[in-house]
């Protein structure tokens, strides 16, 4: 019953926050840049994340949202965040963290939903698909220089079995070339609330946990730096989800 109950309440309210939002949301951003003075990308990063935090809120009559080593001062900026991927909802997830300007590195597919795809842009999230080599190099050195972090699911995909796939490259390099740390954010119970395949939520308890800053200069001694970085975060992502 408390299953049925849950998604009779969370998908209208998911999608009534949605409509919302994509109505609202253009006029809110023109009126936060005239307060603010920030350029439209920043004020679009921090809506989104206020979409997420909100739904979050939405889910605590069904599950418990927790982080854990996410405190601000805890958290040096810019950085590359790296976080382990397993559900669709890890993204909103990420209004657990307690900064509001990153940029998100997402494949092709969620440019074409329509009713994400023009934030995406105004964000300047990064398609990793799309872009070659280089665009995408500049592209998240023109975030950094700007004081943005990037967001990276080095997976590239959820996970099919709640285990951490293999790892790609891509958040090492721009760390390494960016001279920016990496945060690894360990996320936890997103595969209850939502797993792979199927539509209807669960109550789940979720944890997003922040690890300690991983600086590139550790790692300067290594013949292939980039690829000793990898392997040392992707071993303490999987440390930290072993101990829940």
């Amino acid at each position: 019953m408390s299953l049925l109950l849950m998604n009779l309440i969370q998908y209208p309210l998911l999608i009534g926050w949605t409509v919302f939002c994509v109505l609202l949301a253009f006029p809110l951003f023109h009126l936060w840049r005239l307060v603010t003075g920030w350029e439209l990308d920043r004020v679009a990063r921090m809506f989104i994340w206020f979409y997420g935090r909100v739904w979050m809120e939405f889910l605590r009559p069904f599950g418990r949202v927790r982080k854990e080593g996410l405190q601000k001062e805890r958290v040096p900026t810019p950085c590359v965040f790296v976080a382990n991927h397993l559900s669709f909802f890890d993204v909103y997830c990420m209004g657990t963290l307690p900064v509001t300007n990153f940029s998100i590195v997402v494949r092709a597919w969620p440019f074409k939903m329509w009713f994400y795809a023009p934030f995406m842009r105004a964000a300047k999230y990064l398609n990793s698909e799309q872009l070659d080599q280089d665009e995408f190099m500049a592209q998240c050195r023109d975030v950094i220089d700007r004081g943005g972090s990037i967001l990276f699911f080095p997976e590239g995909h959820r996970s099919r079995d709640g285990e951490l796939g293999r790892f790609y490259s891509g958040a090492f390099k721009v760390a390494l070339d960016n001279d920016v740390p990496i945060v690894p954010l360990a996320i936890s119970g997103t595969d209850k609330l939502l797993p792979r395949g199927q539509w209807a939520m669960r109550p789940a308890e979720i944890v997003v946990e922040g690890l300690e800053p991983v600086y590139p200069r550790q790692f300067m001694h290594e013949d292939v730096p980039h690829l000793a970085m990898r392997k040392y975060v992707k071993q303490a992502i999987a440390a930290a989800r072993k101990r829940r």
